[in-house]
C-alpha cells in the first residue's frame, strides 16, 4: 500500500509539472533526498524558429542540460527542473546566428527560476526588508540570494 500511496503523489506532482510543459517535452525521471527534488525533462526533436531571423529548421546542432529552480513542493524542499534542450542550426545564410537553443515554455531565455517562482518572490515583497524576504524564502525551500531578489524585484517594477 506504501508504494502506491508514493506513487501516486509522485503522479499528482508530476501533472502540475506537466501543465508547465508542452509536447515537445517528456518528463523521465523524478528524484529527490532529504533536501531537495529533482524533475529530469528531455526535449523530443521538433522545428524550431531562428531568435534572429525567424528562419525554421529541424537541423539538430547538439544539446546541452540546463538546471532550473522551480518553486518549492509542499514539504519545503527545493525543486529542481533537470532538462535536456536541443540546439538547433539556422540554414539562413545571411543571419548571424549559426547556432540557437530552443525555448522553454516555463521561463525566459537563460533564466535559472521558471516564472512561477518569479512570481512567489514577487509576492513576498510586502514592503519589508530583502534580508526579511530572502530569510522567509530560504525557509521554504528557495535556495535565493539577496542580490536574487533585489533583482527579482527591481526588473517586476520596470527597473531592470
Amino acid at each position: 500500500m506504501q508504494i502506491k500511496k508514493m506513487e501516486f503523489v509522485r503522479a499528482a506532482e508530476a501533472q502540475g509539472l506537466l501543465s508547465k510543459l508542452d509536447d515537445h517535452f517528456l518528463l523521465c525521471d523524478i528524484q529527490e533526498d532529504s533536501f531537495e527534488k529533482r524533475f529530469y525533462i528531455q526535449s523530443l526533436p521538433q522545428k524550431c524558429s531562428c531568435p534572429s531571423c525567424g528562419e525554421i529548421t529541424e537541423r539538430r546542432h547538439g544539446s546541452y542540460i540546463r538546471n532550473i529552480q522551480d518553486v518549492p513542493d509542499r514539504n519545503g524542499k527545493k525543486v529542481i527542473l533537470r532538462v535536456m534542450l536541443m540546439k538547433y542550426e539556422c540554414h539562413n545564410e545571411k543571419c548571424r546566428k549559426k547556432v540557437f537553443s530552443e525555448p522553454l515554455p516555463f521561463c525566459s531565455k537563460n533564466a535559472i527560476k521558471t516564472e512561477d517562482l518569479n512570481e512567489m518572490i514577487i509576492r513576498f515583497d510586502r514592503g519589508g526588508s530583502l534580508k526579511e524576504i530572502t530569510e522567509t524564502l530560504n525557509s521554504l525551500g528557495v535556495e535565493i540570494s539577496i542580490n536574487s531578489v533585489r533583482r527579482c524585484i527591481r526588473k517586476q517594477a520596470g527597473y531592470g
